[in-house]
């Protein structure tokens, strides 16, 4: 079950398990559509650290990522 997490301007389709109510995964598409950029934004009250935070949204994201969409991604390289 997801819920409706507003910040500031923004509204987020959020789930409630896990690290729902810390932050979200922004997307940007890069490079005329050849990269996708993936940032990992915290909410207004985010106490720990970002790193913390970051092992779990991008490994939940790879995991989609490579179950899903498969033959449309060939590598993630973390910058």
């Amino acid at each position: 079950m997801g819920y409706i997490y507003i910040n500031k301007k923004y509204k987020y389709l959020i789930h409630n398990s896990q690290c729902g109510d810390k932050g979200v995964i922004k997307l940007q598409s890069i490079e005329n559509n050849t990269k996708l950029e993936v940032e990992v934004i915290t909410f207004d009250g985010f106490k720990s650290n970002l790193s913390d935070l970051e092992g779990d949204y991008f490994g939940r994201f790879c995991e989609l990522i490579f179950v899903n969409f498969e033959d449309r991604f060939s590598s993630i390289i973390k910058v």
